[in-house]
């Protein structure tokens, strides 16, 4: 019997700074939004204004970055499971 191959080690610590350019090389427009709609925010809001308000507002800014950032992962993987379509569930008869 064939022995599987055993795949090739990988080296997580210089694994990481490779995925984090990729991830930055891809986000980078959408970040760039991000930070300059938050720091309009901060420029638009007067410093007599409650900054409760405009740190609530920023707070969902870097939410909806970061659901946006899941939903990309999210899409982007492979489904697991079969590749063959599940048959009927078949119901039992009285």
């Amino acid at each position: 019997m064939a022995q599987p191959r055993q795949a090739t080690p990988v080296d997580a610590a210089l694994e990481r700074p490779t995925r984090i350019q990729e991830v930055m090389a891809q986000r980078r427009p959408q970040v760039e939004l991000v930070v300059r709609q938050m720091v309009g925010t901060i420029v638009d809001t007067p410093e007599a204004d409650d900054l409760g308000a405009v740190a609530d507002h920023l707070r969902d800014v870097g939410q909806r970055l970061v659901a946006t950032r899941q939903d990309t992962g999210l899409a982007s993987r492979n489904k697991r499971g079969t590749s063959v379509r599940a048959g009927c569930a078949h119901t039992v008869r009285r």
